[in-house]
């Protein structure tokens, strides 16, 4: 019998690429560049990036909360790619139309080959994690709780906790944006789902997960904001960045990643949210591949937002609140149509039917 789903984790889907968006606004839009130390937009502008950070960690550790119970179909990733060339398809023919001067003339070609080109940095990562999904999972569900205890611990002391204190990245996961973080993350959020509820620290987590995100999200900001008014370097000696708890490898990310994982995988919402969340939740991926389509990212998107800068520091938290929900509406509504068009067009049963004539092939070998 299926387990039910669990809408909890859909929420928490659906809110990591909402984070994403905010990142993107402040960042890519050029807010976090326009705004200066010491004045009062910085603090509260750092403190949204901060607080967002987590989102690509929630999204990794999803995939593997959900995976690790699910059938893996190598269908799945050719249907991912078709999402991604469609819309890196889309994106070349309406921006090489509006801007043809910023488009050149082979990014269709380009779109065809998104992992070639690596247009998209997670969807490349994943893309290669995703080869290794039926052994991370043949590995979670066969080795004991104590043997992936102790492995996943001693790893995030040599890949997290290690490079955090050093301040550099000894074991090129290039701060996270590799596979090898993903894959990390992934069999973290497997051993959650399978173990997880056996510990202090789910438990823990489970009444107080909040508290425990908003305790590492404030740690990263004071000590930022400290650094950054030379009041620790005073103390260490000026050997401190003041970003150096800000990066997806980063301790105090991984926690607040965990404890938002922990928590929304607890939560039971309502009949009526779990229409919304039923609706949004696979249009997710899709709000990820517009808004970071290469075009659409340097060119649209860039510096859009930077005029936000300069807007009272009370008021600048509900506009970046409300441009990045604005994005990710419009977003989620044009993923809507995509999604119509691929079922009424069968491209999943498609892709599954290219993949299991496949196997039969193999078998008659």
């Amino acid at each position: 019998m299926a387990e039910k789903r669990n809408y909890g984790v859909d929420a928490l889907r659906i809110l990591a690429m909402y984070m994403i968006v905010v990142l993107h606004v402040l960042g890519q839009g050029g807010i976090l560049d326009a705004v200066q130390r010491g004045t009062g937009q910085y603090s509260p502008a750092w403190f949204m990036e901060i607080a967002s950070y987590c989102a690509v960690n929630c999204y990794a550790l999803i995939s593997g909360y959900v995976g690790v119970k699910s059938r893996f179909r190598m269908s799945n990733i050719l249907y991912l790619w078709l999402q991604v060339v469609f819309y890196g398809l889309i994106a070349a023919w309406v921006l090489g139309k509006v801007m043809p001067q910023k488009v050149p003339s082979f990014a269709w070609k380009q779109a065809l080959i998104p992992v070639s080109n690596n247009n998209y940095w997670y969807y490349t990562a994943y893309f290669a994690m995703s080869f290794f999904i039926p052994l991370m999972n043949a590995l979670l569900n066969s080795v004991s709780q104590r043997e992936l205890k102790l492995a996943l611990c001693s790893a995030f002391v040599v890949f997290s906790v290690y490079p955090t204190i050093l301040q550099a990245d000894r074991f090129n996961l290039h701060e996270g944006y590799s596979v090898w973080w993903l894959m990390m993350l992934y069999l973290t959020g497997g051993y959650i789902r399978l173990y997880g509820a056996e510990s202090c620290l789910y438990a823990f987590c489970k009444r107080h997960g909040i508290v425990v995100y908003s305790i590492a999200t404030t740690a990263i900001w004071l000590t930022d904001m400290l650094i950054g008014d030379n009041i620790i370097p005073f103390i260490f000696g000026g050997t401190l960045k003041p970003d150096f708890l800000i990066g997806y490898t980063s301790v105090f990310v991984v926690i607040q990643a965990i404890a938002l994982l922990i928590l929304f995988a607890e939560w039971k919402p309502s009949r009526r949210i779990t229409k919304y969340i039923a609706f949004a939740a696979p249009l997710t991926f899709g709000v990820y591949l517009i808004h970071c389509n290469p075009y659409v990212f340097g060119e649209v998107l860039a510096d859009a937002f930077a005029c936000m800068a300069s807007i009272h520091p009370v008021a600048l938290v509900p506009a970046v609140m409300l441009a990045a929900f604005g994005v990710f509406t419009a977003c989620v509504l044009i993923d809507w149509v995509r999604m119509k068009l691929f079922t009424a067009a069968r491209v999943k049963n498609a892709c599954r039917w290219l993949f299991e004539t496949i196997e039969r092939c193999m078998n008659m070998i």
